[in-house]
C-alpha cells in the first residue's frame, strides 16, 4: 500500500470538510425569519388595501364622521352669538376638531365653520381687531345727567367726532390690508376724504401728515372767486372740494396712458394754499410700466401753458424737462429736430425699457387729426403705451409721449433708408410724429418695406 503524503492528506481533508453541511449562524437564520414575515405582512396589507376597508370599518368612519361634523355644526352655531371669552373657548375647540378631520369631510364641512377661526381670514381679522381695537367714541355725561357714547354733534363735541369720524376710515383701511393681504393702493388708500364734515357746514377737520394731528380749516377763509368758478364750470361741487380738500383751477384734461384714461388738471390744496398738477387714473396700471412723473409733469405743463414757476415746481428734473420741450417748441428746421433728438437720446440713456418713454413736440405743421390717428392704432397694435393730451380748441396736437428704445433704419422699396424710433416690447417702429408705423408691425429693424418716404 502506497503511502500517503502530508500533501495529499491535507488535500482530502480539504475536499471532506467542503462536503460537511455548513452550520448557519443563529443570527443570520432569524434574519431570515424576520425579512420572511415582514415580506408576508406586506403582501397582507397590499391586499387590504386592494380590497378596502371593510364594511364595518366604512360605518365605523361614517359615524365618526357624522359625530365631528355635528359638533363642528353646533359650535359653530354657538360661536356666532357667543361672547369674547366663550368665543376663545369654542375655537380652540373646532381647532382640535378640524384637526381629527380628513380631507374629504374638511371639505364637507367647510361652509359650517367659515365665519370661525378655522377660516384664516377670520383668524387675521381676530387677531388684528385684539391688537388694533377698533376706534369707539367715548361716553360721555350729557346735561340731563344721561350717559351716552353718541353725543349730538355740536361743538362741544366736535373734537370727539372729527377724531373718531378720521379713525374709523383709517381703521377700516387698515383692516383690509391686514385681513386681505391689500397693498395701500389696493385698498384705497389714497382715495380716504382729505377733509371731514363737521357740525360747522363752513369747517372741515382733517388729518395732518407730519404731526398727526386732527385739525379744522375754515373754508370761508378761501378764495370764494375760485371756489364759485369751479362750481359753475362744473369742474366739482361745493361737497366735492370739501372733501378732497383741493379747488380746480382749469379745465380737466383728457390723456391716454398705457390704454387707460387719465385725467390731469390744475389744482389748489387749501390748507397750504399750493397750486399742483392732479392726476386721476382710471384703472389699474401695468407693473413695471409708468413714464416717469417728472417726464408728465413736464409735458402737462407744456400743454397747459403753465410755467413751473406759477405751480412753485422745485423739482430739478421737472424744471429741466420743461426748459428742453419749452426750447424745442419755440426752434424750427434743424435746429429743432436736433434738439428734440438730443432730449430722446438722453431720456433713452437713462431709463430701463419699461421707462423709457420717449417725447415727440409736435411741429406748427401738423395735422390736427394726427392725435386721432394715434388713438387709431390702438385698434391694431394692443398694449401699445401712450401719454398724450387730447388736443384743446386753438391747439394743432399736444406732446406724444410713446415707449420706445433706440434709433433704427428701414429701407422703403426703392431702397432709400430712413430712421425710426424703434420699440423692442411692442415690435413696432414711429415716424416723427410718434405715430406707430404699421407696415414695420412686427418686423426687424433694416428689413424693405413696400412703402416709399414721402419727401
Amino acid at each position: 500500500m502506497p503511502r500517503t503524503s502530508w500533501a495529499d492528506f491535507w488535500q482530502m481533508r480539504s475536499f471532506m470538510e467542503r462536503l460537511k453541511p455548513k452550520e448557519e449562524d443563529a443570527l443570520e437564520r432569524a434574519q431570515k425569519v424576520v425579512g420572511l414575515e415582514s415580506s408576508l405582512l406586506g403582501l397582507t396589507k397590499a391586499r387590504r388595501e386592494l380590497a378596502g376597508p371593510s364594511p364595518k370599518e366604512k360605518y365605523l368612519e361614517s359615524q365618526r364622521s357624522e359625530q365631528v361634523g355635528s359638533a363642528l355644526e353646533m359650535f359653530g352655531t354657538l360661536y356666532k352669538t357667543a361672547s369674547p371669552a366663550s368665543r376663545k373657548i369654542l375655537g380652540e375647540q373646532m381647532t382640535s376638531l378640524w384637526g381629527l378631520m380628513s380631507p374629504t369631510d374638511k371639505t364637507k364641512f367647510e361652509m359650517l365653520v367659515s365665519h370661525t377661526p378655522i377660516n384664516p381670514r377670520i383668524q387675521k381679522a381676530m387677531w388684528f381687531e385684539e391688537t388694533n381695537p377698533r376706534p369707539r367714541m367715548p361716553i360721555v355725561r350729557e346735561g340731563d345727567g344721561t350717559w351716552t357714547n353718541v353725543p349730538p354733534r355740536s361743538p362741544e363735541y366736535r373734537n370727539m367726532w372729527a377724531e373718531y369720524d378720521i379713525s374709523s376710515d383709517e381703521w377700516n383701511t387698515l383692516r383690509q390690508m391686514a385681513v386681505e393681504g391689500k397693498s395701500a393702493s389696493e385698498a384705497n388708500w389714497k382715495s380716504l376724504p382729505k377733509q371731514y364734515q363737521t357740525d360747522n357746514p363752513k369747517v372741515t377737520a382733517y388729518r395732518d401728515p407730519l404731526d398727526k394731528r386732527v385739525k379744522y380749516f375754515d373754508w370761508g377763509a378761501t378764495d370764494q372767486a375760485e371756489i364759485l368758478n369751479a362750481v359753475e364750470k362744473g369742474w366739482a361741487t361745493p361737497a366735492d372740494m370739501m372733501t378732497s380738500g383741493v379747488v380746480p383751477l382749469s379745465v380737466p384734461r383728457e390723456y391716454v396712458d398705457s390704454g387707460r384714461p387719465v385725467t390731469v388738471r390744475q389744482v389748489k390744496e387749501v390748507v397750504s394754499g399750493d397750486v399742483k398738477l392732479d392726476y386721476d387714473v382710471a384703472g389699474p396700471l401695468e407693473k413695471g410700466k409708468r413714464a416717469p412723473k417728472a417726464l408728465t409733469d413736464a409735458i402737462s405743463l407744456i400743454d397747459s401753458g403753465i410755467h413751473p414757476s406759477k405751480l412753485k415746481v422745485k423739482s430739478p428734473a421737472v424744471i429741466n424737462y420743461y426748459t428742453q420741450l419749452d426750447a424745442i417748441t419755440k426752434a424750427t428746421g434743424e435746429e429743432r429736430n436736433d434738439l428734440q433728438e438730443a432730449l430722446q437720446q438722453s431720456i433713452a440713456g437713462k431709463y430701463p425699457s419699461e421707462e423709457r418713454y420717449i417725447p415727440f413736440v409736435p411741429p406748427p405743421e401738423r395735422q390736427k387729426d394726427a392725435w386721432y390717428r394715434i388713438q387709431q392704432t390702438l385698434d391694431w397694435v394692443p398694449g401699445l403705451a401712450f401719454f398724450v393730451p387730447t388736443p384743446t380748441p386753438g391747439k394743432q396736437g399736444n406732446v406724444a409721449l410713446v415707449q420706445a428704445d433706440r434709433l433704427v433704419e428701414f429701407f422703403d422699396r426703392n431702397g432709400k433708408p430712413n430712421r425710426f424710433w424703434w420699440s423692442d416690447i411692442h415690435r413696432v417702429a414711429y415716424d416723427t410724429n410718434g405715430v406707430p408705423i404699421k407696415e414695420t408691425l412686427g418686423r426687424v429693424p433694416g428689413d424693405q418695406l413696400n412703402i416709399v418716404w414721402s419727401e
